[in-house]
């Protein structure tokens, strides 16, 4: 499954840490620690820690322990060891039973530490809701999500990532790879990004007719140039008057009183 998949993934970020010589120190919630560190061999422990979280998360086998699922505690695991990478294994595990308020701002208060170079936080995606992520992505540099690839595998995986340089651009890929027991990634290729079809064209609706409806330019300013009857001209002075209209009666005409009966006609 993705699951186990992305736990393997995990463990070879880590190897590929302490190839580098780096100190690593993994919060384990999800697991316990002994299987976490059966996958690594026997000489990489000592730049290897693993926090047991996972048997005794509430602190209940030591009455003045705090809850290790509370981030205050982190801090001083952190100050009692040499710790340049922090793995939180996993954050999804932690926001069960903590504010998600409090645990985002000690991952802000553990970023500007001195003492670690970088943290690594595992979300399980489909627990949360959008805005959660969202929230989380902001305050990281880069996030990692792992895909299923078509033939699935506990050995291989696609991951898309996303990275945010300095400037505030962000760099987008997407990348397929493969690993091996011996916790080491290989055959990474990059998957081309498939070009948006481009639309099709709409149809000209007049096209087909037999008159035409579109006007040519000289058509366009014959039509602007036409006085509209209307229309007041501008240029012109007004002549203030009276108007009337003028009737000749014809020979087939019947002129009749009754069609005056107001008397306010003049024929």
């Amino acid at each position: 499954s993705l699951e186990r998949t992305a736990g393997l993934f995990v463990r070879c970020v880590i190897s590929t840490w302490i190839n580098r010589g780096a100190h690593v120190n993994v919060l384990c919630f999800d697991a316990d620690p002994k299987d976490y560190l059966a996958a690594f061999p026997e000489n990489d422990p000592t730049s290897l820690m693993v926090s047991d979280c996972f048997t005794n998360s509430f602190g209940k086998d030591d009455l003045q322990s705090e809850c290790q699922y509370n981030p205050n505690t982190w801090d001083k695991l952190i100050d009692s060891t040499k710790c340049s990478v922090l793995v939180v294994d996993s954050l999804s595990t932690i926001l069960l039973h903590q504010d998600f308020t409090h645990v985002y701002n000690t991952l802000v208060h553990l970023s500007r530490n001195a003492h670690v170079q970088q943290i690594v936080c595992i979300v399980h995606t489909d627990v949360h809701d959008e805005s959660l992520l969202a929230s989380l992505s902001y305050i990281a540099t880069t996030t990692i999500t792992l895909k299923p690839t078509v033939k699935q595998t506990d050995l291989s995986a696609m991951c898309r990532i996303v990275h945010k340089k300095p400037g505030g651009r962000a760099a987008v890929e997407e990348e397929q790879f493969e690993m091996t027991p011996e916790l080491t990634i290989c055959n990474i290729k990059k998957i081309q990004q498939e070009k948006a079809v481009p639309k099709a064209a709409q149809v000209d609706p007049t096209a087909n007719l037999t008159f035409n409806l579109r006007l040519s330019e000289g058509e366009k300013d014959a039509r602007d140039k036409v006085v509209l009857p209307y229309l007041k001209k501008p240029d012109l002075p007004e002549h203030p008057g009276t108007g009337s209209i003028t009737y000749t009666l014809e020979k087939e005409d019947d002129f009749d009183e009754e069609d005056d009966p107001d008397d306010d006609l003049t024929f």
